[in-house]
């Protein structure tokens, strides 16, 4: 079945070929499998390169990447450091790193699907510039009569992989920050707190440098954490008012300073982090609710919370609790009901992410009220 899957990825990505004038060059790493459940990571690693080459990128020979992982000892595929960054694309002459993540996986019906993938430059500081999330779940377009069901991850896994690849080259185009878009109301938080004096400071001087650490988990599930620190990363960056650093360089910063993250930051070790990273910003939070099929199918639920610090100051400056299910607000014949646990992760972190982004925001535009008034009296 593999290898029918891969198949199926290479067949409709050939069919939208896009041609550019300068190749990028990419380097495609095996995603990280987040599911439990020993998802093909290196079929789907191939079908991404296929879907990415489909549109005029150059991705790594395999057998290149490899040699290079084996020169460096490279086995952590879920980040890069700032060195690692560095001698790829000295070596190995690429732009950049392709990083991704299984998220969900299941075989047996319904069947689904998740894959998030980040773009990290080769070049010094890691930078990381773009990311993106498809999931997808069997019966998320039922239609009339189940017409619409999908029987088979043959469809699931070109679905996905030609979703993440149409972003990435939307993104090399236009270069610029994603879409930030309209949130419904059952996406946003439940509670959300933030320091006045914060935001406006934040609103009036330059991006906030921010790292997102990995969730610590009540649910059953031990990777939720993991994914939502990903989500976290992944629209914290599309607001396009922070500098959000790569994960590998926080996870290598974590281990040199020899810090062990058991139930969130402690003050010292945030002082430790700022003074490898030259940070203003730490997220971390807790997942208290995860179940990825709720009550019935297409019923998932979620619940965390986040906490921010503000390093300079040693203080939280804010924090936010989000719950939601599947099948909340649910209208006739069960439009707007969401099947995918990942996609209801997605829509809840960036509810949160608006909630603050609308916070900063809002000095931003006083301030320019002022500054336009003081030009026009």
């Amino acid at each position: 079945m593999l290898l029918r899957i891969v198949a199926a990825a290479w067949l409709c990505a050939a069919s939208t070929v896009a041609f550019t004038a300068e190749r990028t060059r990419i380097a495609v790493f095996p995603p990280v499998d987040r599911t439990g459940r020993s998802s093909p990571v290196e079929q789907i690693r191939e079908a991404l390169a296929r879907s990415l080459a489909a549109r005029g990128f150059a991705p790594l020979p395999q057998a290149e990447m490899e040699d290079f992982f084996r020169r460096h000892r490279i086995r952590d595929m879920g980040g890069i450091s700032e060195e690692t960054a560095r001698a790829i694309g000295e070596e190995t002459h690429v732009d950049g790193v392709l990083l991704s993540s299984v998220d969900d996986w299941e075989t047996v019906e319904p069947q689904r699907l998740a894959l998030t993938s980040r773009w990290v430059a080769a070049a010094p500081g890691a930078p990381l510039a773009w990311m993106d999330t498809s999931a997808h779940h069997a019966q998320e377009r039922p239609g009339a009569f189940g017409r619409g069901v999908v029987n088979s991850l043959e469809i699931l896994v070109p679905r996905a992989t030609e979703e993440l690849a149409d972003s990435f080259a939307a993104f090399n185009i236009a270069t610029g920050a994603q879409h930030r878009g309209r949130v419904a109301r059952r996406f946003r938080p439940g509670s959300f707190a933030v320091s006045p004096e914060w935001a406006a400071a934040a609103a009036a001087g330059r991006p906030p440098r921010v790292v997102v650490l990995p969730f610590v988990v009540d649910a059953a599930w031990r990777d939720a954490g993991e994914v939502v620190a990903s989500q976290f990363v992944r629209w914290l960056l599309a607001t396009g008012d922070m500098e959000v650093l790569e994960p590998g360089v926080v996870r290598a910063a974590l281990l040199e300073a020899r810090v062990i993250q058991e139930d969130g930051p402690s003050l010292p070790q945030a002082d430790a982090l700022r003074a490898l990273l030259d940070l203003d910003l730490v997220v971390s939070g807790r997942v208290t609710d995860y179940e990825a099929m709720g009550s019935a199918p297409g019923s998932p639920f979620l619940g965390f919370s986040a906490l921010a610090i503000d390093i300079p100051r040693r203080q939280a400056i804010w924090s936010s609790f989000s719950f939601g299910r599947g099948d909340d607000r649910v209208g006739m014949f069960g439009h707007a009901r969401i099947h995918s646990s990942i996609t209801l992760t997605s829509e809840l972190v960036r509810g949160a992410v608006a909630t603050l982004d609308d916070e900063l925001r809002t000095p931003r535009s006083r301030k320019g009220a002022a500054a336009e008034k003081a030009a026009n009296p």
